[in-house]
């Protein structure tokens, strides 16, 4: 899923510099980390057909995102592996990672993905691009 988001990355955000970090539990689809820090939005990519790691996950993201430096932090979350008959759609994985109140304090979204074909990523990044707050110079 790091390829096909790196791809992309100039085409969404041309020349806007910005820190992102991509997380995600081991075999849901990404491949390596964006940035090592980030500030301006989190990434995080969800194996849509894992149900059974899903508190897991949840876990981890709550961890995340309650740390002081992401507290200001857009939350992009690919709901990927959607071309598996059975995945989860996006509503059940964010009532599943209970974001109503994990990410409560923080602007995010869920966005339906497949890192095989692309789906998905270009619309995720875009509303990421659109939503993130550069800092002024």
């Amino acid at each position: 899923m790091g390829g096909s988001i790196s791809k992309m990355m100039a085409k969404v955000f041309g020349s806007k510099e910005m820190r992102l970090l991509m997380l995600g539990l081991d075999a849901a689809g990404k491949t390596r980390n964006l940035c090592a820090f980030a500030r301006a939005g989190l990434i995080f990519v969800i194996d849509s057909n894992d149900r059974d790691r899903m508190d897991e996950a949840k876990n981890e993201l709550q961890r995340i995102i309650q740390d002081r430096e992401m507290k200001d932090a857009l939350l992009l979350v690919f709901a990927n592996k959607q071309d598996i008959r059975g995945a989860l759609s996006p509503k059940d994985v964010s009532d599943a990672l209970e974001l109503d109140r994990v990410a409560k304090n923080h602007v995010w979204k869920v966005e339906p993905s497949c890192a095989t074909t692309g789906e998905g990523i270009f619309e995720g990044l875009a509303w990421l691009s659109n939503n993130v707050k550069v800092p002024a110079k």
